[in-house]
């Protein structure tokens, strides 16, 4: 029964992350200053994420993390649960998205499990914010 719930989540995870980075503002592709921030301040699983991922953006994008929200062209939300991570950026002004994505966390054999290396995973949001960067140019 938990390997069908499994399967099933991770076949739902899977055609919402499709949807979701079927949606590009071309704006996503002039960002250069980036405002890093988990989804939330009190999850264990967020900040590490957000940090690693603040720490790795300018090697793995064209984009630089900034040290107050007020220098950003973009603002970059982090999470993470047991079961996937989502990236989220937003214009400062907080109300317009111009992408997002959901990873799902999947071990072999398509069975969903916790992501314990904080920075490898944000490495893999860092992957599909690039692609999505490039898919924004046109």
């Amino acid at each position: 029964m938990r390997r069908a719930q499994a399967l099933v989540m991770s076949v739902v995870l899977l055609a919402a992350t499709s949807h979701a980075t079927d949606r590009i503002d071309p704006r996503l592709a002039t960002v250069r200053r980036a405002w890093v921030q988990p989804v939330d301040e009190l999850a264990d699983e967020d900040r590490p994420v957000a940090a690693c991922l603040a720490d790795h953006l300018a090697r793995l994008t064209p984009i630089e993390a900034v040290k107050t929200k007020a220098e950003a062209d973009v603002i970059l939300r982090v999470g993470s649960t047991s079961t996937q991570a989502t990236i989220t950026a937003y214009l400062p002004d907080g109300a317009t998205t111009l992408w997002a994505d959901n990873t799902p966390l999947k071990a072999g054999f398509g069975v969903v499990m916790v992501h314990r290396n904080s920075c490898g995973l944000a490495n893999k949001l860092l992957d599909t914010l690039r692609q999505a960067m490039r898919k924004a140019r046109g």
